[in-house]
């Protein structure tokens, strides 16, 4: 009898041994440590890029004497807002005809007794050439600040050598290669000065100012 109740008590002790493994708590999840990822700057947008080469433009074209050829060619809106026969307005910017110059837009010249308005006039030669047309135009070397040269053609196909637009004036006479320019417009000009086209008709003679 005292077997069966000690065996009776080892089958007890057993099931709270059992028991109790049931309710130990679970082993701790390890703890997954997640690092933050640094945010990938957004690629450079279309007007970005616009503003860091419009910015790049502006500090190239303010160097006196600077190379502007790398520059892309612009389309010259219309009306043209000239400054003289020889140059014109493009936003804040003056823009002169490369290789050439004119008389100022307040110029007189003579033509034996004769006075008349040459600045004028050449300002006036300068909007009928371009008469509407698209006026294409490249940069090519700054001339201070707010100032530069361009070469110019007009149309957008630029078929004949007159769409190039100091050619044009030149062969008019309403502008003259400028010192130091190229050769290319000199047999242009001879031809001008034969026919007396334009200031040639005076010998080019522009009257200096306050006489």
């Amino acid at each position: 009898m005292a077997i069966i109740v000690v065996a009776m008590a080892a089958c007890i002790v057993m099931l709270f041994d059992l028991a109790s493994l049931d309710e130990r708590p679970a082993p701790l999840a390890k703890a997954v440590v997640t690092r933050s990822v640094e945010a990938i700057p957004a690629p450079a947008t279309d007007k970005r890029i616009e503003r860091i080469e419009a910015a790049a433009a502006v500090d190239q074209k303010s160097r006196i004497g600077g190379d502007l050829s790398a520059l892309s060619a612009f389309e010259v809106p219309l009306p043209l807002r000239s400054v003289d026969g020889t140059s014109f307005r493009q936003g804040e910017e003056v823009v002169r005809i490369a290789e050439v110059e004119g008389p100022a837009a307040g110029d007189v010249c003579r033509d034996g007794e004769l006075r008349w308005s040459c600045g004028l006039q050449a300002r006036a030669a300068l909007h009928n050439l371009v008469s509407g047309r698209s006026l294409i135009c490249r940069p090519r070397r700054a001339l201070g600040q707010g100032v530069f040269a361009a070469d110019c053609r007009v149309g957008q196909d630029a078929a004949s050598a007159d769409d190039d637009l100091a050619r044009a004036l030149v062969r008019r006479g309403w502008a003259r290669p400028a010192d130091g320019s190229a050769s290319r417009l000199a047999e242009v000009m001879e031809e001008a000065k034969r026919e007396k086209a334009g200031l040639w008709r005076g010998g080019w003679t522009i009257i200096p100012a306050g006489r």
